[in-house]
């Protein structure tokens, strides 16, 4: 499958590009001075920390913060811990419509 190689292990590989892609890799790595290997993983461990990051919680505002936080399942703020009341009650209202 692969071969050990300085510390990493390579695979053989095969992407599709289309061709402007292909001219903006390129043109990076010339600026870059980069192989295109190391600059493509470079560009995944980016998107993959950055994925990694997003918080799963919904977010809603939270008086005590002033702002748009993620909200936990107990209706406390992500940021502060405080208890969201007006949540609770669009919560329950919501509920108690049928929807």
């Amino acid at each position: 499958m692969g071969r050990k190689k300085t510390g990493n292990f390579t695979v053989a590989k095969s992407i599709t590009l289309n061709l402007s892609t292909a001219a903006f890799l390129e043109e990076q790595c010339v600026k870059n001075n980069s192989k295109l290997s190391p600059y493509i993983n470079n560009l995944v461990e980016q998107e993959r920390q950055r994925i990694e990051n997003i918080d799963p919680r919904p977010k809603d505002f939270c008086s005590a913060c002033s702002e748009m936080t993620p909200h936990n399942k107990d209706f406390t703020c992500g940021e502060c811990s405080k208890y969201n009341e007006a949540l609770k009650k669009r919560v329950d209202l919501y509920i108690k419509s049928g929807r």
